[in-house]
């Protein structure tokens, strides 16, 4: 059978296994964002993400100071916006400075508090600090957070500016006091792209042979080690890749580390992993960008999996980004057990969604050749779907 539209086959398949699930859902969206409506302000110390600043999830980790003799000064941006008052009690121009990432949020609040309150400025009254005023590890010292209040220093709308930053694309917001709101956002480069759910290439799987293999050498067809069903290791087969740029350099992933069983895995923000509770009992789906140092993951080890705690987790660069899809649905990369999807929040929500193609995969083996599944590539149609499915049911939450 010839399939002469790949793309269109594979959503309307796709999308049959959302149907499956759809009477399931609440009436509200997932995500909490089911359609338009008035914007809620933000409580008094309330946090959008509600975590860490310096989680994955939020701003990332502090990568240090930066002083005016230090080559990173270069890299901060004066913002010359008039429709922002800088406070620059220091007077030296610190609080013009900051991240060009920064900056181009900053400058999208400003034309949101402007069509909020045409009479009203933003006012920032701290950005890059040069003087030691902030805690430890404060990302003002990197320009990469900024204070936020409004010229008419109505204390009444701080809750709904902060709802603006956040509808701006700060990657953390904060209601800190009531008379201002803290922002700050990821590090320049990292990627806005809502699919990047991957491994780095250099990321190592085992076939049902023994041997170890890096997962850019992965071929459709393969048997790799998971977890079963049962919570036991097995192996499954490699049904497609949802993405396989194995040569892509400096890619940004997330460097997770654990003690003991001592473990590592490199795997890209929006990718899904499991945590689980101490004993390995209860398992949770999570995006890697938003597991913390103390959470719990399931790893491989002499007598089955465990539960091994998160000592360490940072940002990093490593080389390419390929996600192999299994019929188990996960995939246990460098020890560790991981979902195969991205993405969507919900591991089982995700695993449902390719049902169809599994389905397709095990009973119409001609099928899935022709329609082109065997192909090692990515499924570069997959963002698009996801999005499609995030706007008609509200199952897609971006990382």
């Amino acid at each position: 059978m010839e399939i002469a539209n790949c793309t269109f086959f594979c959503h309307f398949i796709l999308l049959l296994g959302v149907i499956q699930f759809k009477p399931s859902l609440s009436c509200g969206s997932r995500n909490g964002y089911g359609g338009k409506g008035p914007r809620k302000p933000l409580m008094l110390t309330q946090s959008i993400p509600d975590t860490s600043e310096f989680s994955q999830q939020a701003s990332g980790p502090a990568k240090g100071k930066i002083s005016r003799n230090s080559p990173e000064f270069e890299k901060l941006e004066p913002c010359y916006n008039n429709g922002i008052i800088f406070r620059d009690e220091e007077g030296t121009g610190a609080d013009r400075l900051m991240s060009k990432r920064c900056k181009e949020k900053l400058t999208t609040l400003a034309g949101l508090v402007k069509g909020e309150w045409p009479s009203v400025k933003l006012v920032v009254t701290e950005a890059w600090d040069e003087q030691d005023q902030h805690s430890p590890n404060s990302l003002h010292y990197e320009g990469r957070a900024v204070d936020l209040r409004l010229s008419d220093r109505d204390k009444t709308k701080i809750g709904l500016l902060g709802r603006l930053a956040v509808e701006a694309g700060f990657d953390w917001v904060l209601y800190e006091s009531r008379s201002h709101i803290h922002a700050s956002v990821r590090e320049d480069g990292f990627s806005d792209k809502p699919w990047d759910g991957c491994f780095s290439s250099d990321s190592t799987v085992k076939l049902e042979n023994g041997v170890d293999l890096q997962v850019r050498n992965l071929k459709v067809g393969d048997f790799v080690q998971v977890m079963t069903q049962q919570g036991k290791t097995g192996f499954s087969e490699v049904v497609m890749f949802a993405d396989y740029k194995p040569n892509i350099p400096q890619a940004l992933h997330v460097l997770i580390e654990t003690e003991k069983p001592a473990k590592h895995i490199t795997l890209t923000p929006s990718h899904l992993i499991f945590t689980s509770n101490s004993s390995g009992t209860q398992l949770h789906s999570k995006h890697a960008g938003s597991v913390l140092p103390g959470d719990f993951l399931l790893v491989s080890a002499d007598d089955g999996l465990v539960p091994s705690q998160v000592k360490r987790v940072s940002l990093v660069k490593r080389t390419g980004m390929v996600a192999p899809v299994t019929m188990e649905g996960n995939v246990i990369v460098d020890g560790v057990v991981s979902s195969c999807y991205a993405m969507i929040s919900d591991h089982e929500i995700a695993h449902m969604v390719f049902g169809p193609l599994r389905l397709v995969h095990s009973y119409a083996p001609s099928l899935w050749n022709t329609g082109g599944f065997h192909v090692q590539q990515g499924m570069h149609w997959y963002p698009e779907l996801l999005m499609t499915i995030n706007k008609a049911f509200g199952l897609v939450k971006l990382s």
